[in-house]
C-alpha cells in the first residue's frame, strides 16, 4: 500500500496523539493502582500498629496492676516473715528453757532418791527406838516404883517412835509420788523437747522457703519493671511509626486523587481524539481508497464456490495476512452475517488470541455487514479504538459478489498503529 504523507498525514498525527494518550493513560492507571495499593497497605499497617499499641498498653496496664499487687504482697510477706522470725525465736527460746527445766528436774531426781534412802535410815532408827522403848518398859517394871519413871520415859519414847514412823511413812509415800511425777515430767519434757526440735526445724525450713519466695517475688517484680520500660519504649517507637505511616497514607491518598484528575484529563484527551476521527476519516479518503483496493484484491482470491470450506478460507486469509502487516484482523461473513472463518490476526497479534476465535459469531447487526449487503459497495468505518488491541483502527468491509448474487462480506481491520511506525 502506498502510505504517502499526503494521503495519511493527518491520520498519522491522530495516531501518534492517540499513542501518547495511551501511554499517559497506562501511566496514570499504574500510578492509580500503585497509590490505591499503597493507601490500602499503609492503612492496614496503620490500623494493625494502632491495634497492637492498644493491646500492648492494655497488657502493660494489667501487668502494672499485677506488679503493684505483687509488690504489695511482697511487702506483706516481708512483714509476715519478720513476725514469723519473732515466733521462731520465741520457739527457740522456749525450747532452750524447756531443756533447762529438763536438766534441772533430771538433777533433782537423784536427790529425791537419796532423800528416800535417808528417810529409810530414819525409819530404821525409829524402829530400833520403838524396840528399845519396849525393852526399857519391861526392865522398868522389874524395879517397881523405882522403875516407874523409866516406864513413863519408855512409854513416851514408844509414842514418839510410833508418831515418827507414821510421819516417815507419809513422807516416804509422798516422796514416792514426787519421784513418779518427776519421772513422768522428765518423759513429757523429753517428748516436748523432741517436738520443739521438730517444730524448730520446720520453722527454719519454712523461713528459708519464705525468704526464697520473697527473693523470687522481688526478682519477678524487677523483671516486670524492666519489661514495662522496654514495652513503653517500643510503644513510643510504634507511635512515631504510626505518625509516619499516617503521613504516607495521606500522601498516597493525595497521589490517588491527583491520578484521578490526570485520568480525567486523559479521558478528555480521548474524547478529543474521538471527535477528530470524523474529520480525519474525510481527509484521509486517499488512504481509504488504497485500503479498499487492497481488500478487494484479497476478496478476488476468496474461493466463492468453496466459501463454506473453512480450512481453505482460513489458509487464504493467513497467507495474505503474513504479507500485509497493516491489517490487524481478517475474517469472512456468509450471506446471513454469520462468521465462517476464525479471526485471522496479524503475526504480531496472533500469540495474544485463540486460533478459533470468532467462528460462527453472528454479526448480522453490524454496519460492516448491513451496509455492504444493502449497497453492494465497500464500507469504511470511522477511526475507532480497537477493543482487542487498544489501538486506533478502522474496518474495511468488501461485499463478496458472484455476478449479482451477494455471497458474504470480507472484513479487514486496518491497524493504524502500524501505519504510524512507517517512515514519512
Amino acid at each position: 500500500m502506498d502510505t504517502s504523507c499526503e494521503s495519511a498525514e493527518e491520520l498519522v498525527k491522530l495516531i501518534r496523539l492517540c499513542n501518547t494518550a495511551h501511554k499517559l493513560d497506562d501511566q496514570v492507571l499504574s500510578l492509580e493502582t500503585l497509590a490505591e495499593h499503597q493507601a490500602k497497605t499503609t492503612a492496614q499497617i496503620h490500623d494493625g500498629l494502632v491495634s497492637q499499641v492498644r493491646s500492648l498498653e492494655q497488657s502493660l496496664a494489667t501487668q502494672q496492676t499485677s506488679s503493684e499487687k505483687l509488690l504489695e504482697n511482697t511487702n506483706t510477706i516481708v512483714e509476715w516473715l519478720a513476725k514469723e522470725q519473732t515466733v521462731a525465736d520465741l520457739f527457740q527460746k522456749n525450747s532452750k528453757e524447756i531443756q533447762s527445766v529438763w536438766s534441772d528436774v533430771k538433777e533433782i531426781s537423784p536427790s529425791i532418791g537419796k532423800m528416800l534412802e535417808s528417810i529409810g535410815a530414819i525409819t530404821n532408827i525409829f524402829d530400833l527406838l520403838h524396840i528399845l522403848s519396849i525393852n526399857t518398859a519391861i526392865e522398868a517394871s522389874k524395879f517397881g516404883d523405882k522403875g516407874r519413871a523409866f516406864a513413863i520415859i519408855a512409854k513416851e519414847m514408844r509414842k514418839l517412835a510410833e508418831q515418827s514412823r507414821s510421819f516417815t511413812s507419809a513422807v516416804t509415800e509422798r516422796a514416792d509420788g514426787i519421784e513418779k511425777s518427776l519421772q513422768q515430767l522428765l518423759a513429757n519434757l523429753s517428748r516436748s523437747i523432741q517436738s520443739h526440735g521438730l517444730l524448730e526445724n520446720t520453722m527454719k525450713d519454712f523461713l528459708s522457703d519464705s525468704v526464697l519466695i520473697k527473693d523470687n517475688t522481688q526478682e519477678v517484680h524487677g523483671f516486670v519493671a524492666r519489661y514495662k520500660a522496654l514495652a513503653e519504649e517500643q510503644i513510643q517507637e510504634w507511635k512515631e511509626s504510626i505518625v509516619q505511616i499516617k503521613s504516607l497514607e495521606e500522601m498516597a491518598g493525595a497521589v490517588f486523587d491527583r491520578s484521578k484528575q490526570i485520568e480525567s484529563m486523559a479521558d478528555y484527551l480521548f474524547t478529543m481524539i474521538k471527535d477528530e476521527t470524523a474529520y480525519v476519516t474525510k481527509t484521509a479518503s486517499g488512504f481509504h481508497q488504497e485500503a479498499v483496493r487492497e481488500v478487494q484484491d484479497l476478496a478476488a482470491d476468496i474461493p466463492l464456490d468453496r466459501l463454506h470450506d473453512k480450512q481453505r478460507v482460513n489458509e487464504t486469509l493467513e497467507k495474505w495476512s503474513s504479507k500485509h502487516g497493516l491489517y490487524e484482523l481478517l475474517y469472512v461473513l456468509d450471506a446471513q452475517g454469520i462468521q465462517i472463518s476464525h479471526n485471522v490476526y496479524a503475526p504480531n497479534y496472533r500469540s495474544l488470541h485463540e486460533t478459533t476465535e470468532g467462528y460462527r459469531v453472528d454479526r448480522s447487526s453490524k454496519d460492516y455487514y448491513r451496509i455492504p449487503r444493502q449497497t453492494k459497495t465497500p464500507f469504511v468505518s470511522n477511526v475507532y479504538l480497537s477493543a482487542a488491541t487498544k489501538a486506533l483502527c478502522m474496518t474495511v468491509a468488501v461485499p463478496l459478489m458472484e455476478a449479482d448474487a451477494f455471497k458474504g462480506v470480507l472484513c479487514a481491520d486496518v491497524d493504524l498503529q502500524f501505519l504510524s511506525s512507517l517512515p514519512c
